[in-house]
């Protein structure tokens, strides 16, 4: 009888271990689940901080993406009328664009095909290409010792200097490089302007001028040109 007693004692005394075991672990897992929530809901405020929004728990699962990646997933849960209705506006501006686009291609080509009936011999060359435009400091120089050095008239390019024709050029812009000067239009090569030449002093946004006489270099003096720049 006593043994008895004992044995059903000690199984009480287990199950009050265990029971005390399985109360304590799981008021541990709800501190542990208490301080997660706890500290995600810190680092949601630290983002709202940063970038002044209010962060839904879709956003923190999402946050890795990029802003036009999100924008997509938004859209993609609109239906098909919302989705229309949204891309509206954007529709428009981007037609104005484009339509702006069209009519500023229209003037340049209008503008090209004008400069190239000037010097078809340069200007035929470039049909097709598409300039980069700058404005850029021109001077003048002429193949006299004073400009030069020297008096034989070779470029760096070894080929002759040539009036209305030859510019100097930074070495950005490679030998052969087609120059057109608007500024210069009504002079005897249309505006039109071959880089042969180089210059110590001469810049990624300098142009030196050839001219046949030193007086004609000083008379043309320095002067700053909007530059249509066609590179090969």
């Amino acid at each position: 009888m006593i043994t008895v007693m004992k044995r059903r004692r000690r199984v009480e005394e287990f199950w009050s271990i265990l029971a005390e075991a399985f109360i304590k672990g799981a008021i541990g897992l709800c501190l542990i689940v208490f301080l997660v929530i706890f500290i995600v809901n810190k680092n949601i405020e630290k983002q709202e901080k940063e970038y002044g929004i209010t962060m839904s728990s879709t956003t923190v699962m999402t946050e890795h993406l990029s802003v036009k990646e999100q924008a997509k997933r938004y859209m993609d849960t609109l239906p098909i009328p919302a989705r229309i209705e949204s891309l509206k506006p954007r529709m428009s501006i981007y037609k104005e664009e484009i339509l702006l686009a069209k009519e500023r291609q229209t003037e340049m080509e209008k503008f090209l095909k004008e400069a190239i009936a000037r010097n078809p011999q340069i200007g035929t060359k470039v049909i097709g290409m598409t300039p980069s435009i700058c404005m850029m400091n021109t001077s003048a120089y002429c193949a006299c010792i004073k400009c030069c050095g020297k008096e034989d008239g070779q470029t760096a390019s070894e080929s002759q200097v040539i009036q209305w024709y030859t510019v100097a050029a930074g070495e950005m812009y490679e030998f052969g490089t087609i120059i057109y000067i608007p500024g210069l239009r009504d002079k005897p090569n249309g505006g039109w302007f071959v880089v042969q030449d180089r210059g110590g002093a001469i810049s990624s946004e300098k142009l030196d001028i050839y001219f046949s006489s030193h007086e004609a270099a000083l008379q043309y003096g320095r002067k700053n040109q909007e530059c249509y720049i066609f590179k090969f």
